[in-house]
């Protein structure tokens, strides 16, 4: 029998040793004390609907989160948010998004073959 309360759980990321979420996560939340999410952190979760990340988070690494199938449907971005490397969300995100001013990068084709109904870059400096 499944467990009912299976999808009400949150894997916290923090990041150590180059932690990769579990194959079946469904939610996730980066620990405040994360500045940076590692290369393929979430690649390839295909389930992972919500992601939240915590204010101090200053980069997503290369694919982080890439190949989620577009699963994704709800995602927080934090102001301290500074980097988004080569695809760190390609074909994941299926959900309005916005980035504040403040992003310096975005790198080649981090959000590629994602499924937007709104979408705010950054303004010119």
């Amino acid at each position: 029998m499944e467990n009912p309360n299976a999808h009400a759980d949150v894997f916290v990321y923090t990041g150590e040793g180059g932690m990769q979420a579990p194959q079946d996560v469904f939610r996730v939340r980066v620990d405040p004390s994360v500045t940076t999410i590692s290369t393929k952190a979430f690649f390839q979760r295909k389930k992972l609907v919500e992601v939240e990340l915590s204010e101090g988070l200053v980069e997503i690494g290369e694919c982080s989160f890439r190949y989620c199938d577009h699963s994704i449907t709800k995602i927080i971005i934090p102001s301290s948010l500074r980097r988004i490397n080569d695809y760190a969300f390609a074909v994941s995100l299926r959900t309005p998004i916005r980035l504040h001013d403040d992003i310096e990068i975005i790198g080649i084709a981090a959000f590629s073959g994602c499924i937007f109904t709104n979408f705010r870059v950054p303004r010119d400096p």
